[in-house]
């Protein structure tokens, strides 16, 4: 159960049942992900940082298939594989301390599998960084054969998405997006901020990040991003995922519990900064809901232990250990394996 005070175990039921993946417009890939990642947390997870058992990472929310048993691929990735990272919300602005999936595509490269991060713009819309990801493809040396797999975070989904719709060309170089607790449909969060602090959000200099176009917090907001997705056609040649996230209270970072009090009000089923039905890609394959905060599948704010990463991003890094490095390869296996299929 839960720890989210008055809260039944038929409350906690009914959620789960509105989560399935075929309610959200998904497939459901949740049994045969589990398998892949169990294989590799049982094969390596002990020896990479941030362990975690299995059991611990995903939040049942029930109707899971049992495993195939068919068999997990353990050995190099191809050199044929590219993989591209996308950071959301302020992600350049915590790149100094938390680069977004820098622990997994480090993880990624020891495999034998290309990496390459797209630099968005923290503060930016999703049209001035689709730009930035178009450009980010386009400068990766492939070949005949190889295979682009992007791998976005928050409102680096969106971003990626816009670049679907805006950069028809340069989409025909991409196989597939993961996308992990993705601002697909926005956030409330974007509309609940008082005007003053979403003033302060946009235009406070930070010596990180610039305030680009000033457009990304208008971007989030669920009217927006809801007319972006009945216009939206994802190219049928890329294979899109869902990795979303609802946390147990208590094993959310300090920093977001307010933020899950916020949005509890229009949907409790969320990760303190975007409920989980506003994560789902149309048409994809939800791989399952992981049991953390927002950015602890993303963000190694908890990798830094210099003392201005710790004094800087405290309420940030209470509960971020997540073992990342498990969960970008399975993540990657599972899309190339359905790939082949």
């Amino acid at each position: 159960m839960d720890a989210m005070s008055n809260t039944s175990i038929e409350q906690i039921d009914a959620i789960k049942a509105r989560l399935q993946p075929t309610s959200l417009g998904m497939s459901d890939g949740r049994a045969r992900f589990r398998e892949i990642f169990n294989t590799i947390n049982e094969a390596r997870g002990g020896s990479l940082p941030d362990a975690m058992p299995t059991h611990r990472v995903f939040r049942d929310i029930g109707n899971e298939a049992a495993p195939s048993g068919a068999p997990v691929d353990l050995g190099g990735l191809s050199g044929k594989l590219w993989v591209v990272a996308v950071g959301g919300y302020l992600s350049a602005c915590m790149r100094w301390t938390a680069p977004v999936f820098g622990d997994g595509l480090k993880h990624l490269q020891s495999l034998g599998a290309n990496v390459s991060t797209a630099l968005v713009a923290g503060r930016s819309g999703t049209v001035h960084n689709a730009k930035i990801i178009r450009d980010t493809v386009e400068a990766l040396p492939i070949k005949e054969g190889d295979r682009v797999v992007i791998v976005a975070h928050s409102k680096g989904v969106i971003d990626t998405l816009q670049m679907f719709a805006d950069h028809g060309d340069a989409t025909q170089k991409i196989s597939a997006l993961i996308g992990v607790t993705g601002a697909v449909r926005g956030s409330s969060l974007a509309l609940e901020f008082p005007y003053l602090f979403r003033q302060f959000l946009v235009h406070m200099p930070l010596p990180t990040c610039s305030t680009g176009d000033k457009m990304a917090l208008h971007d989030i907001e669920p009217g927006v991003r809801l007319a972006f997705l009945q216009r939206l056609k994802i190219p049928e040649h890329i294979k899109t995922y869902t990795l979303a996230a609802w946390p147990e209270r208590n094993l959310m970072s300090l920093g977001f519990r307010p933020m899950r009090t916020l949005l509890d009000a229009h949907d409790m089923a969320n990760d303190g900064q975007v409920a989980v039905p506003d994560m789902a890609i149309p048409g994809s394959s939800m791989l399952g809901v992981l049991n953390c905060d927002h950015v602890a599948p993303a963000m190694p704010f908890n990798r830094d232990n210099r003392l201005i990463g710790k004094a800087m991003t405290g309420l940030l890094r209470t509960h971020n250990a997540f073992p990342r490095e498990v969960l970008m390869e399975a993540a990657v296996r599972f899309a190339v394996e359905t790939l082949d299929q």
